[in-house]
């Protein structure tokens, strides 16, 4: 597998990192199949996205998004402010990453933040989308 071939199928990643790289892509696939109602699931998507890389992070913004954000977005903006100060805000790259990557994305969480019912939620989100228009 030196050349990141095997059997003519391409691998992602060579050498021993490879390993590491299918643990991160198995555990993004198997958290998108988690019930949005277990209570510690935004807690393991956290603790994944600290643990994502360079070759990973895309994949997990694109799942994380899709799967978590999507379907659930005022429960995971709560979820963010709530655990801004002691957590990592390993879940706000990927928000960040789709609010400059297009405008019905941005709108998509423009939206989820207008619903939100608390100002103070609201107003840290604001101040949140300006630093990521701004490192555009």
């Amino acid at each position: 597998m030196e050349d990141g071939y095997e059997d003519g199928v391409f691998r992602l990643c060579r050498g021993s990192d490879s390993k590491v790289e299918w643990k991160l892509m198995n555990d993004m696939l198997s958290l998108t199949l988690y019930p949005y109602s277990d209570k510690h699931v935004l807690d393991r998507w956290d603790d994944l996205g600290n643990r994502v890389d360079a070759a990973s992070v895309e994949s997990f913004d694109y799942h994380f998004f899709k799967y978590v954000f999507l379907p659930q977005p005022e429960k995971v903006l709560k979820w963010v402010y709530d655990n801004r100060d002691y957590k990592s805000l390993s879940l706000t790259m990927p928000l960040g990453f789709y609010y400059r990557y297009t405008p019905q994305s941005r709108k998509i969480i423009d939206e989820a933040i207008a619903r939100l019912d608390n100002p103070a939620i609201q107003t840290y989100y604001t101040e949140m989308t300006e630093l990521w228009i701004t490192n555009d």
